[in-house]
């Protein structure tokens, strides 16, 4: 990611999708905000309070170990001085549905689930979502919101997260819809979406929503989903151009697609093919594959056919990278084999510049190629780390030993606008040569945390990448050389001060990396300096706090950003920026940072941080309402309209990164707080 204008998402994390990672997507979405300026301001306003809250549900955490409890404790409080009653209403993700009421007391209300809910079933590893309100009729914009993770500790027995967002409604036997395995779930939870406070905040609640009603059918389809369902029926023995596999996540849903962000097809049309990008398609990838080796401790997973989806969005997210010889146009950022091309139309065609969200040339930051390399390869290590059934491995081998050679062996020479693609970095032993940073130190942790998850296995971490005498190399280097050579010059690459960069996602993935690597590479000589850098990093993003006046709210999500030469200070305004814009991508990868560093220091502090940052996601929020949907879905970015400095506007912009982010981060968490989680230490 290159440093934008108004230098907002930094060295890592997204290429320009918007007007500087804002999550506008220019120039539909700078209409929404200049319609916004000339709104009276009591439209712009904090959301009218619900008269009920359920914050006190998750403030101190949205996890619920069952073999602790086996009931949940759901609390709250409600501002109508004359309501004598609560309604709650209790859905799990596996479809089930359960309501009580129950009496307030000087302000404030109680229930134990299931014990107070007559005909509920007994609590099981899922995500529960609450709904309250003041009377059962409430609206959805009068009801508060939560979702509460609920795992067994000692039996190690975990949810599977819900996944409506990302799903193809096909199940392995090749049923669809109504007829798939997973639709009764699914129509559960996409109701209860639709007429959702979170929905109704964002605009696009529809009471009486139904998913079995074919036009409501369309309307997930075409107006939330990210799969590609116009070819998911369709004879696939045959490929689609680069396209050699079904399943295919957009970037988003159909209906965004238009004039200023896709082409037509064929011209004139007035029909505009959807794309996914690289980076996008590789985030969902990680957290799939995660969810995927968790699936034999998940009691009824949401898709009985994950791992073909997984198998089949490598092939496609392999299908991106240049290969020798590829007659596809080289583009800057892509000029070699190993690099990845920008993204992928679902049409086939490999989206280029000047088509798809690149016609406009004012969009540059693709031609950097960071974002693509890192998380395309972060996926693909994944996969190789811990194979699935079905998994066409030699390719990826090939796929993955391309792009660690176009990284750190092809591309050393060639620059964008001055920037080397890599640079070479003194060791501490004054030598140079092998140490060699990618890009920038956000998207060399990406490509980091693909290598450490790569070495997993022996065979894929003795995998040779560069001869002796390849490149500048002295020696034959292999794939774990090559992950503690670059966790030597991430370390070494951070600035005096104790940080990369003034961009919270930059350092949190550094953070990840370091620590991550300091665990797997556990008998090296410099795991220790690995970690307290990470640990140094991490410290003092999480005890810097903003000044009174810039943000009065809680400061529980470690976004923002901080201040050049004044280190103790956090940003809640992007540069140029007169408002509190939070963008959740930064969120998530804070919370995977967090999660790691847990599991290697032992330190109970950043798993209770996490747990903070996950509650806010599940309801303990301005908003009282769920910004972890019931989709599974998280939304882009939240911003402060009414100048109070506390975030208020709730976009509907549900968002590839932001869900993966924040959907690795949990289920990390939960392996650990199951006892699932560790590495093997690989002999330095």
């Amino acid at each position: 990611m290159t440093d934008h204008v108004f230098r907002l998402a930094g060295g890592s994390g997204r290429h320009s999708r918007g007007w500087t990672g804002l999550g506008l997507r220019w120039p539909g979405r700078v209409v929404a905000c200049a319609l916004l300026s000339w709104l009276p301001p009591a439209a712009l306003a904090m959301p009218a309070s619900p008269g009920v809250s359920l914050r006190e549900t998750v403030a101190r955490t949205p996890f619920h170990d069952l073999d602790a409890d086996s009931q949940l404790d759901l609390r709250g409080r409600v501002t109508d001085v004359e309501a004598r009653t609560v309604w709650l209403r209790v859905t799990d993700s596996l479809g089930r549905v359960a309501t009580a009421t129950v009496s307030t007391r000087e302000g404030e209300f109680r229930a134990r689930f299931p014990g107070d809910f007559p005909g509920a079933g007994p609590l099981v590893p899922a995500v529960y979502f609450v709904d309250a309100a003041v009377r059962a009729e409430a609206g959805a914009g009068n009801r508060a919101e939560a979702a509460v993770l609920v795992f067994a500790g000692r039996s190690r027995r975990l949810p599977d997260l819900p996944s409506a967002f990302t799903t193809n409604l096909r199940d392995r036997e090749g049923r669809v819809d109504g007829q798939s395995v997973e639709w009764s779930r699914t129509r559960t939870l996409v109701n209860l979406y639709f007429q959702s406070r979170s929905a109704h905040l964002a605009g696009v609640t529809r009471p009486g929503f139904d998913l079995q009603r074919p036009t409501d059918l369309a309307h997930f389809k075409r107006g939330v989903a990210l799969y590609d369902f116009d070819a998911r029926d369709r004879d696939w023995s045959t490929p689609l151009g680069r396209r050699v596999a079904r399943s295919f996540w957009q970037a988003v849903w159909d209906t965004w697609f238009g004039p200023s962000n896709s082409s037509e097809r064929p011209a004139g049309s007035g029909r505009y093919a959807a794309f996914t990008f690289a980076n996008d398609t590789a985030d969902l990838l990680v957290v799939h594959l995660r969810r995927l080796q968790l699936l034999p401790m998940t009691e009824q997973p949401a898709e009985d056919d994950l791992a073909q989806v997984c198998n089949e969005v490598l092939r496609n997210l392999a299908a991106l990278q240049r290969r020798d010889g590829d007659d596809a146009p080289r583009q800057r950022g892509v000029e070699g084999p190993g690099a990845f091309y920008y993204g992928l139309f679902s049409d086939g065609d490999l989206m280029l510049e000047g088509t798809g969200w690149f016609q406009d040339g004012r969009r540059r930051d693709h031609r950097r190629g960071g974002v693509f390399l890192g998380r395309s390869l972060w996926a693909v290590g994944e996969a190789l780390g811990r194979p699935t059934p079905g998994l066409p491995e030699a390719q990826l081998r090939e796929t993955f030993r391309l792009g660690l050679r176009w990284g750190f062996g092809l591309a050393r020479d060639r620059t964008d606008d001055g920037q080397p693609y890599v640079r070479v970095l003194g060791s501490r032993d004054g030598s140079r040569g092998a140490w060699r940073l990618w890009r920038s130190p956000g998207e060399h942790a990406y490509l980091l945390l693909g290598l450490l998850a790569a070495v997993q296995r022996e065979e894929i971490a003795r995998l040779t990448i560069f001869e002796s005498g390849e490149f500048g190399y002295t020696e034959k280097i292999d794939v774990a050389q090559l992950a503690r050579a670059a966790l030597e010059t991430l370390a070494a690459a951070i600035q005096p001060e104790g940080y990369w960069s003034t961009f919270a996602d930059v350092d949190a993935t550094a953070v990840e990396a370091l620590v991550r690597g300091s665990v797997v590479f556990a008998g090296h000589p410099s795991a220790s300096h690995w970690r307290r850098v990470a640990v140094t990093a991490a410290e003092g993003w999480l005890s810097a706090r903003p000044p009174a006046a810039a943000y009065r709210g809680p400061v529980i999500l470690p976004a923002g950003r901080r201040v050049p030469g004044r280190p103790d200070e956090l940003r809640y305004r992007a540069e140029g920026v007169e408002a509190t814009h939070l963008t959740y991508f930064h969120a998530g990868l804070w919370m995977q940072a967090l999660a790691e560093l847990r599991a290697a220091t032992g330190d109970a502090r950043y798993a209770a941080r996490l747990e903070e940052v996950a509650g806010y996601f599940c309801g303990n929020n301005p908003f009282d309402a769920r910004l972890y949907t019931e989709l599974g879905a998280v939304y882009n970015y939240v911003k402060d309209t009414d100048g109070d400095t506390v975030e208020d506007r709730l976009h509907f912009d549900l968002y590839p990164e932001s869900t993966a982010f924040v959907q690795i981060g949990m289920l990390r968490h939960l392996e650990l707080r199951t006892g699932l989680a560790g590495s093997t230490p690989i002999s330095p």
